[in-house]
């Protein structure tokens, strides 16, 4: 029944308002400083593919991608886009064997299920022992949140007012709300190690013009330097698995 309920929420709330625009600033390029080319085909699981925006450029060049969604119309344009996608439900855990990928890629996902630790060990569990996780996820409490509940309001971050402008707190598709450092802190759990990350700035395109002139002056690459836990929208790093007696110590 609750996997039923998640489905129904996500084929209605969030095909209508997300997947339509699934395509707009996401793109391969979104990873691509992440990505580790080889000169073999290698096999990707991408979860929460979505539409296939972001991986379909790796079926282009040759590598066989796997993608997860829970969405109906998501995986019919995956399919279409050479991704051999299938429908599921990550909270239940993933429907693959032991070290099957060499890559994982996973985008502004783990946010939305109920046990992000489980789904990253997962995800460690069925890559190859050099695999890697390229990861985006946002941080909930920057300095335009904290403001916000300064004021009495809800946490809904900017960048999902382009997609709905009608999210409320009760509506809002993230289920599990994240600070910077615990960004960091659950894909360690998880048994990876980073290796690669950039900090996101806070997205300020779903702010009127007006207010985004002035956001700028103080939402800037070296406010993100200098305070990455208040002027950071969240981190996009690549993770590589770490050997199993490495990640027991």
């Amino acid at each position: 029944m609750a996997a039923n309920t998640v489905k129904e929420f996500h084929d209605s709330s969030c095909t209508e308002n997300t997947l339509n625009r699934d395509t707009q600033g996401n793109m391969f390029e979104k990873i691509s400083s992440l990505w580790i080319e080889e000169p073999r085909p290698q096999n990707i699981l991408d979860l929460g593919c979505g539409a296939g925006a972001v991986t379909s450029e790796l079926v282009r060049r040759g590598h066989a991608v796997y993608g997860l969604d829970l969405q109906d119309e998501a995986v019919r344009r995956a399919s279409a886009e050479g991704l051999h996608a299938q429908l599921w439900d990550l909270n239940q855990g993933l429907p693959f064997d032991d070290q099957c990928f060499d890559v994982a890629v996973a985008t502004d996902v783990i946010e939305h299920v109920f046990d992000p630790l489980a789904l990253l060990r997962e995800v460690h569990r069925t890559l190859k022992d050099e695999g890697y996780a390229i990861l985006g996820i946002p941080q909930h409490f920057d300095i335009l949140q904290r403001l916000r509940m300064l004021f009495g309001k809800g946490i809904v971050t900017a960048e999902y007012k382009f997609y709905c402008a009608d999210y409320r707190s009760w509506n809002y598709a993230h289920i599990r709300l994240f600070t910077l450092r615990e960004c960091f802190q659950v894909v360690r759990a998880a048994g990876f190690k980073v290796e690669k990350s950039e900090l996101l700035g806070i997205p300020l395109f779903p702010y009127p013009r007006p207010y985004r002139a002035a956001l700028r002056v103080f939402c800037n690459r070296y406010s993100r330097w200098f305070f990455p836990s208040l002027f950071s929208g969240g981190v996009r790093l690549r993770a590589r698995k770490r050997f199993r007696a490495a990640a027991a110590q």
